[in-house]
C-alpha cells in the first residue's frame, strides 16, 4: 500500500504542508492587517468607480 514516514521524512512532510497553508493564507489574511492604508485607498477608489456606473 503507501510507505509509512518516520522520522525526519514525517517532519518534512508535515512541514511542507504547513508551509504550504501558511503561503497560501499570508496574501489573503495577513499582508491586509499588516498594510491597512494601502488597501483603504484601494477600497475609496474601487468604491468612486462603482459610483460612477
Amino acid at each position: 500500500m503507501g510507505t509509512t514516514l518516520k522520522g525526519f521524512r514525517y517532519v518534512l512532510f508535515v512541514g511542507a504542508i504547513v508551509g504550504g497553508i501558511g503561503a497560501t493564507l499570508y496574501p489573503i489574511v495577513i499582508k491586509p492587517m499588516m498594510g491597512v492604508d494601502d488597501y483603504k485607498e484601494l477600497r475609496k477608489k474601487v468604491a468612486g468607480e462603482v459610483r460612477k456606473h
